[in-house]
C-alpha cells in the first residue's frame, strides 16, 4: 500500500475508533460484499409471483397472444400510475 492510502485507511480508522486492522478488515468485507452478483430483487421477486398467479387465473378461452398481451398490462400497471412510480427511471428530456 502507498502511504497515502495507509494515511487514509488510519484516519478512516480513527473517524470510527477502530485499529488499522479492523478498518482494512471491514474495507476487504465491504468490498467482497459489493462485489457479489446481486440476489434477485424484491422486485423481480414479486413481478415473478405475479406472473405466475395470472397465469393461473388466465382466461383459458383467450387466444396465447391475447393472454400474454393482458399479463403484461398488468404487470406494467395502469397508464396513469406509471409516470408516479418511484422505482423507475424518467426518461431524460
Amino acid at each position: 500500500m502507498t502511504p497515502d492510502m495507509i494515511d487514509a485507511i488510519e484516519r478512516w480508522a480513527a473517524d470510527r475508533g477502530m485499529s488499522r486492522a479492523q478498518a482494512i478488515r471491514s474495507a476487504v468485507t465491504q468490498a467482497i460484499f459489493i462485489s457479489r452478483p446481486a440476489a434477485k430483487s424484491s422486485r423481480e421477486k414479486a413481478t415473478g409471483m405475479a406472473a405466475h398467479e395470472i397465469d393461473k387465473l388466465s382466461d383459458s378461452t383467450a387466444s396465447d397472444e391475447e393472454r400474454q398481451h393482458r399479463k403484461r398490462r398488468l404487470l406494467k400497471g395502469p397508464r396513469e400510475f406509471r409516470d408516479i412510480r418511484a422505482d423507475r427511471l424518467k426518461p431524460k428530456p
